[in-house]
C-alpha cells in the first residue's frame, strides 16, 4: 500500500538523525573533548553516555529547544566523567548543531516533499526562520 501525502493534515519528523547527520559530529567533539581531559573511555561509552543523558533530559521536560538539550547534556556528561563544566566548552558543544552536516539526500528529500505539501516549523517563529536559513543553506546534491 503506498502512501498519500494528501491523507495527512500534517507531517512531523525530527531533524536531528532524519536530516542532520549528528552522530559523527557529536563523537568528534567528546572525543577531543575527552582527550582533552584525560578521560579514558571508549567512543561508544562517550555517545552512550550522550544519548543516554539526552533522553533523561527530554522526558523531563520535552519542549525545550535543542541547544538547550545539548547544554544540559554538556553539563551531566561533565559531571559523570568527573570534569568540571567549561563554560566555553559547553556554548560550543550547545551551537555545534549549525555546524553540523546534513545527511546527501536531504535537500532533495525536502525539496520532493516541499512541492508536495508546505513544509513549516509550527513550534517558533524563530525555528521557522531557522528551518528557511537552514534550508538555504544545505549541500544541492543534483
Amino acid at each position: 500500500m503506498r502512501l498519500q501525502l494528501t491523507n495527512f493534515d500534517a507531517v512531523t519528523f525530527d531533524v536531528y538523525g532524519t536530516l542532520i547527520d549528528w552522530e559523527p559530529s557529536i563523537m568528534a567533539f567528546l572525543r577531543l573533548w575527552a582527550d582533552q581531559h584525560g578521560v579514558c573511555a571508549p567512543d561508544e561509552d562517550l555517545l552512550l553516555a550522550f544519548d543516554h543523558t539526552r533522553a533523561e533530559i527530554q522526558k523531563e521536560r520535552p519542549a525545550p529547544l535543542y541547544p538547550e538539550v545539548l547544554r544540559r547534556c554538556f553539563d551531566r556528561i561533565s559531571v559523570d566523567f568527573s570534569v568540571a563544566v567549561d563554560k566555553r566548552e559547553q556554548v560550543e558543544f550547545a551551537t555545534a548543531p549549525h555546524q553540523w552536516p546534513a545527511y546527501a539526500d536531504s535537500h532533495r528529500a525536502l525539496t520532493a516533499l516541499q512541492a508536495r505539501v508546505p513544509l513549516r516549523p509550527r513550534r517558533h517563529r524563530r525555528a521557522r526562520r531557522r528551518l528557511q536559513a537552514g534550508l538555504a543553506a544545505l549541500p544541492r546534491c543534483d
